[in-house]
């Protein structure tokens, strides 16, 4: 299968797809281009709406407005980027940190984790509670990426992308906590690490790989690879289902670090690309705070 352009947006890096159902538009964050885009489905209208820091991922809230896990930690703001408020910084001695992947659970838990620049497993994942309020999960991580649950929301999927695989907690329903850690999925492809990943109703993973022209889709219990999605950009960064029959996989992409010769050769890196792959995906959850 092959994805078709949604939007040519140039993204730096491009991450982080953000499904708006109630008002039918896809939203995305460009980390290195300090931006949050939005795209209405019906009317073709693109935003970009400049933001202070690297925003590494965001949720809708509940009671409007968005919560961002940013460079130096979680804020909330407006639509708009207006009225930024910083909540709590998990991580003020580590100066080369911020934060990366994260999204909310059927809760509206938002879960979200860091990525040590410096490539140290000195990272961790977080959650922060509806009352902001906010605990490490998982420590020792190098970068922090995809998150998805199991249909059930009984199991947690999660990746640290230089790792080269998934890895499946259980999760407690009641505080959102995580356990009983394992491997489920490894990528042995040389040069191509897991980025982002989102799941459908079927309990399969799509996972984005960088590096890898790519989202494949996986079963966790047996640790296969089952399709394959190509991209017409090296660095596949992540991807949501969205769309009226919420069957659409809607897929970001980076040109950060591209030479002009790759440039020329993927004219299209950094942009969104959608398809239709046959299966309903699991919804993008609010932030109930």
């Amino acid at each position: 299968m092959k994805a078709n352009l949604l939007i040519a947006c140039n993204c730096i890096l491009g991450e982080g797809p953000v499904w708006d159902e109630r008002r039918g538009m896809l939203w995305w964050t460009d980390i290195d281009g300090k931006r949050i885009h939005r795209y209405d489905r019906e009317t073709g209208r693109h935003e970009r709406i400049e933001v202070p820091e690297k925003v590494g991922a965001f949720a809708l809230r509940e009671k409007g407005g968005i919560i961002v896990a940013a460079a130096n930690g979680w804020a909330l703001c407006n639509e708009d980027g207006s009225d930024w408020r910083h909540i709590a910084d998990p991580e003020p001695e580590h100066a080369n940190h911020r934060f990366n992947d994260g999204k909310c659970d059927a809760s509206g838990r938002f879960y979200a984790g860091t990525y040590a620049l410096d490539n140290q497993p000195r990272a961790s994942l977080y959650v922060i509670q509806p009352d902001l309020s906010w605990e490490r999960l998982a420590d020792g991580v190098i970068c922090s990426n995809g998150l998805a649950w199991s249909p059930d929301d009984r199991t947690f999927y999660y990746i640290d992308s230089l790792k080269k695989g998934v890895d499946r907690f259980q999760v407690d329903p009641a505080t959102g906590r995580l356990s009983d850690r394992r491997t489920v999925i490894t990528l042995e492809e040389p040069g191509v690490v897991p980025d982002g990943m989102t799941a459908d109703e079927e309990g399969m993973l799509w996972v984005a790989e960088w590096g890898g022209w790519k989202v494949s889709r996986w079963n966790p219990r047996t640790g296969q690879r089952l399709m394959t999605v190509e991209v017409p950009a090296k660095y596949v960064t992540s991807c949501a289902f969205g769309g009226e029959g919420m069957d659409e996989l809607f897929i970001t992409t980076a040109s950060v670090g591209l030479t002009e010769e790759e440039r020329r050769q993927q004219p299209l890196a950094g942009s969104v690309f959608h398809i239709k792959v046959g299966v309903r995906g699991r919804p993008t959850y609010r932030f109930a705070g």
